[in-house]
Order: structure tokens, then sequence, then C-alpha cells
């Protein structure tokens, strides 16, 4: 699977899916009120931690600090409201149960 991604992407599996995931939790982020915690046990990352630094590495901010722009209460231009990098584009759509599988 990693070889065929990797020939598609030119990206492991694993980065694939964490983009997927975290294009899903940021999505949530901003348009709920679910706790950081419940939307990274939802998106298929439970250890805040790992969470966080996935997080921080996409969008160069945290989750809270995130939200908290994209719902008007930072500057825009202090926060990035998208990934820097390989995020997926397309409707931000709450996966169906069981969509994420923890590698």
């Amino acid at each position: 699977l990693n070889r065929v991604v990797r020939a598609a992407q030119n990206r492991r599996a694993t980065d694939l899916v964490n983009s997927l995931r975290l294009a899903w939790a940021a999505a949530q982020l901003r348009m709920t009120d679910r706790d950081v915690a419940a939307i990274a046990e939802a998106c298929g990352l439970p250890h805040l931690g790992h969470f966080y630094q996935l997080f921080d590495e996409a969008f160069n901010t945290t989750p809270a600090r995130y939200r908290r722009a994209a719902r008007g209460a930072v500057p825009d231009s202090e926060v990035p409201l998208a990934p820097r990098r390989g995020s997926p584009s397309g409707p931000d759509l709450d996966p169906p149960p069981g969509a994420f599988v923890r590698l």
C-alpha cells in the first residue's frame, strides 16, 4: 500500500492518512464546540501530545488557537486556516463511523 501511495501522492500512506485526519479535525474545530480531546479521539489520534504535534506541523498553531482564529477571535493574519502542506481538498464532511483506522 505504501508503494502505491508513494507513487501516486509522493508521500507515505501514514502521511496521507494523517493529513485527512487533520483536515477533518480542523473542520470540527471550525464548526463545532467539541472538546479538542474528543476531536482528536474521533479522528483516530487519541494521544493528545501526538495530535498537537501533528496539528502544529500542519497548521503552525495549536488547535485552540486555530479555533479562535476560525471564529474571528484572533486576527486572520496571525493564524493560517489552511494546512501548510499536503492537505486534501473537498468539502468538510463528517466521515462515516469507523472511517479512520489507527496505524
